[in-house]
């Protein structure tokens, strides 16, 4: 008995030094080249709400070929995410006016922040052109409600300390599903009814951070 006791407390030792063993390198986001878009309807025109900024990290397995020209393994990948978007940075193609109302149906005096935390990350396949299509699993925190979200992820290695992740093909969400209600003003007399669902693309640069340089 003792010595089934010792081989697993030996087995669970040697995981979690293996698991401490693993390193990441750490990447930045840069102040130009990030925008997040999402583009919606209503009763009176298609309307689009953009910001350019996107915070958080990323870490990447350090074994993970950053070079453009070395080819990247299938398989799991190795990662940690975590992106923020100040909501008030969200400004709407409808001017200010529009903004306020955004932001009242958004409570970004409670809620100012839009995040998104990584759970799981693939990458099935190497296409015989262009980037690589990453299948992740994530949580979106909108409004303070949680919800596991599925995307598509493109990924360029654009040098060997500079990555790009966008979505070559818009997701789709739906307000009520972070509990907001689709705006509905009223504005000079006119009804406007905003559509629940709303497509979003981002495109996120960042570059290996200062420290990893060094």
């Amino acid at each position: 008995m003792k010595t089934t006791i010792k081989i697993i407390a030996l087995a669970v030792a040697l995981t979690v030094t293996g698991l401490n063993a693993q390193e990441f390198v750490r990447f930045s986001p840069q102040p130009q080249g990030c925008k997040v878009r999402m583009e919606g309807t209503s009763t009176i025109h298609d309307w689009y709400a953009e910001s350019a900024i996107i915070g958080g990290s990323v870490e990447l397995d350090k074994n993970l070929p950053l070079d453009p020209a070395v080819k990247l393994p299938t398989g799991k990948i190795n990662a940690k995410v975590y992106a923020k978007i100040p909501s008030r940075s969200l400004k709407s193609s409808s001017g200010r006016a529009m903004d306020v109302i955004m932001y009242e149906y958004m409570d970004v005096k409670q809620y100012p922040t839009i995040e998104y935390r990584l759970l799981e990350m693939d990458l099935p396949s190497i296409p015989a052109r262009g980037n690589p299509i990453l299948k992740t699993v994530g949580e979106l925190v909108v409004h303070g409600v949680t919800n596991k979200i599925t995307m598509d992820v493109g990924f360029e290695r654009i040098a060997k300390d500079k990555i790009k992740f966008y979505l070559p093909v818009p997701i789709t969400l739906k307000m009520t599903d972070f509990k907001i209600n689709p705006p509905n003003p009223n504005i000079g007399g006119v009804g406007i009814k905003t559509g629940d669902e709303v497509k979003v693309t981002f495109e996120w640069v960042l570059s290996l951070s200062t420290e990893e340089q060094k």
